[in-house]
Formats: structure tokens, sequence, C-alpha cells
């Protein structure tokens, strides 16, 4: 994984891995969906998950509500890029 790159286990037990160059777009995509269950908690973990040492990161788990707004925003996020 690369260096700046967080990974995710959503709640199906699948891994999403946001690489570095895409970190800050899906962090305001989530914020822009702070309406939604979890949204604010998920950009929160993932720029936590950045203020580490890669070496440090471990991948981190997220419930069904926080899932499915990763999803939202990486959807949302790629159809912009």
């Amino acid at each position: 994984m690369a260096p700046n790159a967080v990974e995710f286990r959503l709640s199906d037990g699948t891994s999403l891995i946001v690489q570095s160059a895409d970190v800050r777009g899906i962090y305001e995509a989530l914020w822009a969906l702070s309406d939604n269950v979890g949204a604010a908690s998920t950009a929160v973990l993932l720029f936590d998950e950045t203020q580490k040492h890669h070496r440090y990161r471990e991948p981190i788990e997220l419930n069904l509500a926080q899932s499915n707004t990763l999803r939202q925003a990486v959807a949302g996020f790629t159809k912009l890029s």
C-alpha cells in the first residue's frame, strides 16, 4: 500500500483503499454528505489515519452506515474526477 493510502474494512468484509492522491477529495465528499449517518465519523477516521506514520496505520473497521456513506462518497468523487 502507498505510504499515504488508507485502508477501510467495510461491513460486508470487503476492503476499500483510498490512495493518497484521493484522500482530500474523498474527505471533502464525505463532508458534503454530512447529513448521512456515519459521514462525519468516517471523514474524521480518514483524516486521523492520514496523520499517522504509514508504519503505524491499520485498516479501519467501518459499520454499515459508515460503509454505505463511504461508498457514496467514493462514487460521487469518482464521477467528478
